[in-house]
């Protein structure tokens, strides 16, 4: 018997994707899960892209392992699998933005590692897309908003 699938925000996930999206934290052995059944030639399509963006959103404590295995996924998919390959038009800037951004601020550091690792390892990169990277910068000093915003500190816990 089929399990039933998990719906995230209009976007269904089968199991076992689905299961590790209840999750509150995703762990080693969830990535070992992931790689063995649900990617097991890797990140190929936009739909895989998404699974694995609505994986990294849904959990909120992330183990190394998934941080490298995400951004990895990421930059692999985008270079090696979308056109053209190897390096980023328009296209592929404006897909980057409209899925990782919201009004213009990457949705959170794990994200914007993806696309500064996706940025350092193509051969061209749009100024589109240079331009939204520099601006995270902006809205964390400006705004105090987005991947590079300042933390709160706390009182007596040591040197910031």
């Amino acid at each position: 018997m089929m399990k039933p699938e998990k719906t995230m925000n209009g976007f269904r996930l089968a199991f076992p994707a689905s299961a590790i999206a209840g999750k509150d934290e995703l762990t080693a052995a969830d990535v070992a899960v992931l790689r063995k059944y649900i990617f097991p030639n890797g990140v190929l399509c936009h739909q895989d892209a998404m699974t694995l963006l609505v994986l990294n959103g849904c959990c909120p404590v992330k183990c190394p392992e998934w941080e490298r295995y995400f951004v990895e996924s990421l930059a692999q998919f985008v270079l090696h699998y979308c056109y053209p390959q190897g390096s980023l038009d328009e296209v592929n800037a404006d897909w980057i933005e409209a899925t990782l951004a919201t009004d213009g601020v990457i949705n959170s550091r794990l994200e914007l590692d993806a696309l500064l690792h996706i940025m350092e390892l193509s051969a061209e990169v749009p100024p589109s897309l240079s331009r939204l990277a520099l601006d995270q910068l902006y809205h964390a000093l400006r705004d105090n908003t987005g991947p590079l915003r300042s933390v709160p500190r706390r009182e007596g816990k040591g040197v910031d």
